[in-house]
């Protein structure tokens, strides 16, 4: 992963605008990629890629500025061969992916071809790196930076109680990732509610994106030392940030694919940070348990056998021993699997420069649906996308004269690629790309901040009638 991170350019912009939050969303389109398969679908190359066995090329966004086509297949020599000629004749990017990242095995092929069963679920994301005629090889390994440059919003501030803790796991696990905190006072439950209307030619797709947000200030980082057990750590996060993320469509709509982000803290004061800690918040990959046992068995044989010979009786006797000692190896799951294949990295730190006024940490997180197959008839579905994850920082000894802890400020970013079923194309279905950033002024605010909109994103589904670029954009502001 190598997400683009929050940067000292953004923190300028921001900084410039005087509103306790700051949403920005943005939907981008391949209208020009979706145009070149429609008008090549019939010619020779993409004819030769269908008869391989390889699925595609559908339309997508490798970043928000560059279109690109996505094949799904074996990463073999003929299909890398079958890549870097579409790549060449098209003149976009191409990936390839895994079969079983192809989005036509779910509910949005049925979609388009008129099938109307399917039930109402959540999505998720992807991306990938911008290199003109590239042909990338798996597409889980192709990173692009999430986020985009913030703009100006007004938030609305809510007193009333809201309900809702951020805690717990991802599998219903114990969240055993989050430290203990000592807060007299609960904090403050902060919530963003985006319905986009996602409007095509043949109808409206309707997409929910939900945020919820918790920072836990601990005066007391340092833990009591355990003479019983001196593996537990010295300290805990002297602050820390939870949030929980969710994505809600109909999957003959829309799906969503592998997503990228970046969560991170910035401080109002240069070298600030002195240590980071990820909370994957239970969705942390099962480890597995071993079990192991010894058999022994032991067995006697006796054989016996009588008769007669020239008058005289015979007979013979047999007696047999066999002792063997096997070992046994059972594996097993410590805990169910989570929703979502959540990984995560160290991000970007900036701000330790001696004369600096602000500093930042960071993590980058990718994350994306698993699926699963309920019988060996029935094609496999996308689980809700449904992420928990958190944050936690310590900071350095303040000034001499300056508070211990420093004025903070919270970055979310995500950059998500969703599947969309689009039965006036030839291909049938598209790929579109949401960026969506977040920032909190104060994450020491007592009020309980509270967005919630609804815009429209108007797509040109109709790629022989496309005009203009390839992009379309929203920006969600003034939301007093």
């Amino acid at each position: 992963m190598d997400c683009t991170s929050f940067t000292t350019e953004d923190q300028c912009f921001v900084k410039s605008n005087s509103a306790q939050a700051t949403f920005l969303v943005s939907a981008h389109e391949p209208a020009d990629a979706a145009e070149w398969i429609e008008h090549n679908w019939d010619g020779s190359v993409l004819a030769s890629i269908r008869g391989s066995g390889c699925y595609g090329p559908l339309a997508c966004m490798l970043s928000p500025q560059e279109p690109a086509l996505a094949l799904f297949g074996w990463n073999d020599p003929r299909i890398t061969a079958m890549a870097q000629e579409l790549a060449e004749v098209s003149g976009f990017p191409v990936m390839i992916r895994p079969p079983s990242d192809n989005p036509a095995l779910s509910a949005l092929i049925q979609h388009a071809n008129g099938s109307d069963e399917g039930s109402p679920a959540p999505l998720g994301v992807d991306n990938g790196s911008s290199n003109s005629n590239n042909v990338s090889g798996d597409g889980r390994d192709a990173s692009v930076g999430a986020g985009d440059n913030a703009g100006p919003n007004n938030s609305r501030s809510d007193s009333s109680d809201a309900s809702g803790e951020a805690n717990g796991g991802g599998d219903g696990g114990d969240g055993s990732g989050e430290p203990s905190v000592m807060d007299e006072r609960p904090p403050p439950l902060h919530r963003t509610s985006l319905k986009l209307r996602i409007k095509l030619a043949h109808g409206v797709y309707n997409v929910a994106v939900v945020y919820a947000y918790k920072f836990i200030v601990d005066g007391d980082p340092e833990t009591p030392i355990d003479h019983k057990d001196f593996s537990k750590p010295l300290s805990r996060p002297e602050l820390i940030s939870l949030v929980d993320f969710k994505i809600e469509a109909r999957p003959r709509e829309a799906q969503v694919d592998r997503s990228y982000a970046s969560i991170g803290f910035v401080a109002h004061r240069g070298q600030s940070f002195a240590d980071r800690q990820f909370l994957p918040r239970g969705f942390e990959q099962p480890e597995k348990t071993y079990t192991y046992g010894i058999y022994h068995g032991t067995q006697w044989g006796l054989k016996a056998a009588a008769g007669f010979s020239q008058g005289s009786p015979l007979g013979t006797v047999g007696l047999s021993y066999d002792e063997n000692n096997n070992t046994t190896t059972q594996a097993a799951d410590n805990k169910a699997m989570p929703k979502c294949l959540v990984k995560w990295e160290e991000g970007e730190e900036w701000g330790d420069e001696e004369d600096a006024d602000e500093s930042y940490s960071s993590y980058n997180i990718s994350f994306q649906p698993r699926e699963v197959c309920f019988s060996s008839t029935r094609n496999s579905e996308p689980l809700p996308l449904e992420v928990k994850v958190g944050m936690g920082v310590n900071f350095r000894s303040a000034p001499s004269g300056q508070p211990p802890l420093p004025p903070v400020s919270f970055v979310n970013r995500n950059q998500v690629l969703m599947w969309i079923s689009d039965p006036s194309s030839k291909a049938q279905i598209r790929g579109i790309l949401v960026l969506i950033s977040s920032y909190l002024d104060d994450v020491h605010t007592t009020e309980k901040l509270q967005i919630f909109e609804q815009k429209e994103v108007e797509f040109d589904v109709t790629p022989q009638a496309s005009s203009g670029g390839p992009y379309a954009h929203f920006h969600v502001e003034n939301l007093g």
